[in-house]
């Protein structure tokens, strides 16, 4: 698992937040890790991951 420190703004979509794990992670998002992202209020987190049905999913959760 792999968190985002700092925030990341929410109206980002998913190829945007993978770009962002490419060049600031320097991880590969087809990978099979998590990736969470929080928005500036901390009361909303955005999870990629490439999971076992091999398809990318996205997952925003208020908190």
């Amino acid at each position: 698992m792999w968190l985002a420190t700092g925030y990341t703004d929410m109206r980002r979509g998913f190829l945007s937040l993978a770009l962002q794990v490419q060049e600031v992670l320097r991880k590969e998002p087809l990978s099979g890790h998590l990736f969470v992202f929080r928005g500036r209020r901390s009361d909303l987190v955005k999870v990629i991951w490439h999971g076992v049905l091999q398809s990318m999913k996205e997952v925003n959760n208020r908190i």
